[in-house]
Order: C-alpha cells, then sequence, then structure tokens
C-alpha cells in the first residue's frame, strides 16, 4: 500500500507523513488473495422515535374533485435540454457529457430516483457508474455507493446547509468529523462491485485539515495497518482541501481506516477504477438538506476539490425543505441567487437543471367522531401553493444563470396531485404526504428521463 500527493498539491500537502516510514510508500509486494466480506463490529442503537397514533384522532376525508383537475399531463421533452444533457460514449471523441452530478434532498437521498436513471440509461446503451463515495456514512436512509461498510459510532455529521456563514465544504457540501477515539473512529469501505469483483485502482481520501495534527491507521486489502499523520490547518494554506492517495499491487478490495489521535474532518472519497463508464453520476442527497447548502460554500475550496474532475453537467434538486416554516419568497429567491452564483464559480460552463420540489399533501386530523365537515381547500393547498412558488422562482433564478428548470410538481399533475397520488393502487406518495414510495419515485425518474430525452 502507499499514499500519495498529486504534484499539483504537493506544495500545500507538505503532505503526508508516515510514522511507518519511507517503506510505507512502497507497492504491497503480497497478492490480493481472497479478500472475505466485511464484519462490522457489533453496536447498540435504539430505533427511530416515530409519532404516536391516537386512537381519539381520525384523518379528515375530503372529496379530491374539490382540487379541481390534478392528472398528470402529457409526458414531455426539451429538445435544447436533451441537447445539453446527451450522454456521451465511453471510447468515442465526440459530443455530449461524461460526468454527471445530482445535489438533492431526501427525495434522491434513498437512490431509488438514481437508480431508476441508471436503469433507463442502460436500456439506452449507456453504461453508468460512479467516481465518487460521499461522507454520508452515519445518516440512516441514504444510499452509499459501496457494497458495503462500517462506521463507527465516534463519527457526526456536519451539514453545509444548517450554516449561516461560508464553509469550506467539500463535494458532497457536508463532512464527518472526528475527535479520536478508539473505541469508535473508523471508517470500512469495501469497494468491490455487487458481484464481488474489485475494480478500483486507487482510493483518494479529502479531508480538511483541522487545529492540530491528527494520525490515522489504515490497512489495505485486510493488509497490515500502516500510520499516517494528517497535517494541520495553517493561516497560510490555500483553500485546496487535502489528498491522501491509497494504492495496493494489486486492486482494491477494501480499506480500513481508524483515527487514533487528533480531530479529522473527512469530505468523501475519489475513487479511480479500472474501465470508465460512458457516465459518471454522483449523486449527493441528504435528508433535510436546501440549497442553502450551496449559497454557503466556499466556492475556492470546492474549485479546489474539483480539480480537473469536474461535472459537465449539474442537477440541484431542492425545494420541499425550503419550504417548511415560514416561507419568504424574496428571501428564497435571494438564497438560491447566491447558491447558483457559487455552482457558476465551480462549474461555469456546465449543463445545468433545477429540480423543483414534489408536490406535497397536508395530513388534518379531527377528534374521532366529530361532525366537523371537510377540510377547505385553502387548508389542503398550503404546501402546494408554496411548492408552486418555490418552482416558479427556480425557474426566474436558474433562468439567469444558465440553468433550465423541470416542473416536479407539475409532472405530477399540479398543486394537489400529492392526494390523488396518495390514493393511487399501489399508492405513489407515501403517508405522510411529503415523500413518495418507491414506484412514486421511479415514476418521477421516468417523466424527467423523458424530459432529458433519455427516454421515449
Amino acid at each position: 500500500m502507499r499514499a500519495v500527493a498529486p504534484p499539483r498539491l504537493a506544495a500545500t500537502i507538505l503532505s503526508l507523513m508516515s510514522l511507518a516510514g519511507a517503506a510505507a510508500y512502497a507497492p504491497a509486494a503480497h497478492a490480493q488473495g481472497y479478500i472475505p466480506d466485511l464484519a462490522c463490529p457489533a453496536v447498540g442503537g435504539r430505533s427511530p422515535a416515530r409519532r404516536p397514533s391516537s386512537a381519539d384522532e381520525e384523518v379528515v376525508p375530503f372529496d379530491l374533485d374539490a382540487l379541481g383537475d390534478v392528472s398528470e399531463p402529457a409526458p414531455d421533452a426539451d429538445p435544447q435540454l436533451a441537447e445539453q444533457f446527451r450522454p456521451g460514449v465511453a471510447g468515442v471523441r465526440g459530443p455530449g457529457i461524461r460526468r454527471l452530478a445530482i445535489w438533492g434532498d431526501s427525495h434522491i437521498a434513498s437512490g431509488i430516483f438514481g437508480d431508476e436513471l441508471r436503469r433507463i440509461l442502460g436500456l439506452g446503451g449507456i453504461d453508468t457508474g460512479n467516481a465518487f463515495i460521499p461522507p454520508f456514512m452515519t445518516r440512516r436512509g441514504v444510499r452509499i455507493p459501496v457494497r458495503a461498510f462500517c462506521v463507527g459510532s465516534a463519527w457526526s455529521l456536519s451539514m453545509a446547509y444548517v450554516s449561516r456563514v461560508e464553509v469550506n465544504a467539500g463535494p458532497a457540501l457536508a463532512e464527518m468529523r472526528v475527535d479520536g477515539n478508539p473505541d469508535g473512529a473508523y471508517l470500512w469501505l469495501d469497494l468491490r462491485d455487487t458481484e464481488r469483483e474489485p475494480e478500483a485502482l486507487r482510493l483518494r481520501m479529502l479531508y480538511r485539515p483541522m487545529a492540530g495534527e491528527a494520525e490515522i491507521a489504515v490497512s489495505v486489502n485486510e493488509g497490515p495497518e500502516e500510520s499516517y499523520l494528517l497535517e494541520a490547518a495553517s493561516d497560510y494554506d490555500d483553500p485546496a482541501p487535502k489528498e491522501i492517495y491509497f494504492e495496493d499491487g494489486d486492486l482494491l478490495s477494501t480499506v480500513k481506516i481508524r483515527v487514533v489521535a487528533g480531530q479529522v474532518a473527512l469530505q468523501g472519497f475519489f475513487v479511480d477504477k479500472i474501465t470508465e463508464p460512458s457516465l459518471t453520476v454522483d449523486v449527493f442527497g441528504i435528508p433535510g438538506a436546501t440549497a442553502n447548502g450551496w449559497a454557503v460554500a466556499n466556492p475556492a475550496h470546492l474549485s479546489a476539490a474539483f480539480y480537473e474532475r469536474g461535472y459537465d453537467a449539474v442537477v440541484l434538486e431542492f425545494g420541499t425543505n425550503e419550504a417548511a416554516g415560514d416561507f419568504d419568497p424574496v428571501r428564497y429567491a435571494q438564497m438560491l441567487d447566491r447558491a447558483l452564483m457559487n455552482m457558476r464559480k465551480v462549474f461555469p460552463d456546465a449543463a445545468c437543471l433545477l429540480v423543483g420540489a414534489p408536490d406535497r399533501g397536508s395530513i388534518i386530523r379531527r377528534k374521532r367522531g366529530s361532525r366537523s365537515g371537510s377540510p377547505s381547500v385553502d387548508q389542503l393547498l398550503r404546501y402546494p401553493r408554496i411548492h408552486a412558488r418555490i418552482n416558479e422562482i427556480q425557474a426566474e433564478v436558474g433562468a439567469t444563470f444558465g440553468c433550465s428548470a423541470w416542473d416536479w410538481q407539475r409532472a405530477m399533475g399540479g398543486p394537489g396531485a400529492a392526494y390523488r397520488w396518495s390514493r393511487m393502487s399501489p399508492p405513489l406518495m407515501s403517508g405522510d404526504l411529503i415523500h413518495l414510495t418507491a414506484p412514486g419515485y421511479r415514476r418521477s425518474a421516468g417523466a424527467l428521463a423523458r424530459h432529458l430525452g433519455w427516454s421515449q
């Protein structure tokens, strides 16, 4: 195994100091052999809290016709957008995007939406793969693009979108942090494909230097641990994050990282694979996220992270969480403007698409047995109307930055469509009337694919 810094970062990563000596930089001589599956250490936990049901309450029924026509429009395609998002072909020179990134919230975090887009692309002869592993391992309900992983309890997730000041966010607009804890400061990754075949040439760990030096121990392909020092932050540092390369004499199957001492801010991993797909698709979805993550991200730090690894096309899928609470359209437009300004500093020439909030409903309850009438249309359409305004603002602000907009709510049937989707068989909306079901996300992904010209 060896850990090396690319020439571009040699001046800023002074660099990586191996506690094991120069031998740590020499390629491993042992053959990979059989690498067992990860067996995570046993840890305790608890189930997430659920809203207790009340025997004294019931959902107020209503007539769907009171909301007007909420049927889905005919599938549409945008020829100009389809040209901008036309995938290239592996090994063939010519036009077409080769690297796509999607940032968003819980609607894409589970992976169902992205998986359906990949499936549709595959039907069209476009093979896809990922090039980045986001640091979302501690968050439940988020799809991590690795075969398997184990994460210790000492790690915590810090997300850019909750900040009110500029932050040096990594590609995922989030980072996992740990303050050296030998009992729970580990992260193990199985980098093999679903058939247990290794495909990774090297793993590049992206981190942000903290106040003091940190020490990590790393085992590759179940080999012996090697120890390294991660440099501390300096007043003279440029905004670039730091990288460590992990390689072996063979392809990588597993990489086990353990923080021995100090603080570590892990911003994710770039993966170099033996074959390059026609289209790289990296998905950065985290529950609760808003476009504010882009508004507060330091574009210089992000640009350095993506140096020579930029994206040809970007999709920002946000809006549902911005609608919660007291929605102010003026403040939202200002925040979105800052977010897109930063995005364009990082990806000035990328094709850009804003995916607006899908429709949402409200669960209106009453005391069981009460004779109160049906909820008013204003009650039922409170959030749908906010989502409609958000979609309008995305189209208006996005246009000033060369970004197209796809109105997810309109594709569902407009304000109030969530209620119709919830009554379908099988239901396309979940019981909370905020998230879609798996069939609902697949149906929506299919509609977007048609809009992008990826399917008929």
